[in-house]
């Protein structure tokens, strides 16, 4: 894989080019014309293409480039010391930054960073347990126990650069399973938000994020009310820093 494959897989996809009949040829049958992404799957690896980022993801090795131009000036210095925090303390997983360039694209400055999952694994997207009842109640608490784990490094992260903290918040959406049942957490974009702004959003998606699981657990509607409650207070009790 190489820079220009990517850019030139992005900018098919955010042109006309993307309205053909014969855009991509290998993608998943049924795929919408219209769809808000796209996944290219080749042997051993595959692309995800959106209207913001373009990303390749090696199954083999764990190595994921990517370009994006939703970014922040601090990103590659926060996200590399988050790394090395992780390996001090061994209390949380998250990606290891390889490399990194700007460039201009579409009018738009992009970043290209290449990193690499923990254990050299993709990892599995959490979203894909929830049907099967492993996305239950104490998944959720320990997500939020996990989460103030790394919270602490974010705001030690932050506080050192003189940067914010992550736009794209703490969610149960932003780690991966590991193949030894551990989880990871992606990279961190846009070191920008507030701290309370961050806080604030990760609480919306807990609530639906612990909605849709807490569905499947075959509760009556006021125990699935008062689990909500429980699962949000502790939350913002364990995440208030």
């Amino acid at each position: 894989m190489n820079l220009n494959t990517l850019t030139e897989k992005y900018i098919y996809w955010n042109t006309d080019n993307r309205i053909s009949k014969n855009f991509y040829k290998n993608l998943p049958t049924g795929t919408d014309l219209n769809s808000k992404y796209a996944i290219e799957n080749t042997n051993e690896n595959f692309y995800l293409i959106q209207k913001d980022s373009a990303t390749f993801f090696c199954l083999k090795t764990g190595i994921i480039h990517r370009i994006d131009h939703r970014w922040g000036p601090l990103d590659v210095k926060c996200n590399k010391e988050l790394y090395q925090r992780s390996l001090d303390t061994g209390t949380f997983l998250v990606d290891k930054h390889l490399d990194d360039s700007t460039f201009n694209l579409m009018d738009k400055k992009f970043l290209y960073t290449v990193v690499q999952r923990p254990l050299n694994d993709i990892g599995k997207e959490v979203v894909l347990d929830i049907g099967d009842g492993s996305i239950d109640i104490q998944f959720l608490e320990q997500f939020i126990d996990s989460t103030r784990e790394i919270l602490l490094h974010l705001k030690k992260v932050a506080e050192n650069n003189n940067a914010g903290y992550t736009a794209n918040g703490i969610y149960p959406t932003h780690r991966v399973k590991l193949k030894n049942g551990q989880y990871a957490w992606k990279t961190f974009h846009k070191w920008t938000d507030t701290y309370e702004t961050m806080i604030a959003k990760s609480l919306e998606v807990l609530l639906v994020f612990s909605n849709i699981s807490v569905c499947f657990q075959e509760l009556s509607a006021p125990q699935n009310k008062n689990v909500m409650a429980d699962i949000l207070t502790n939350a913002r009790q364990k995440w208030t820093i």
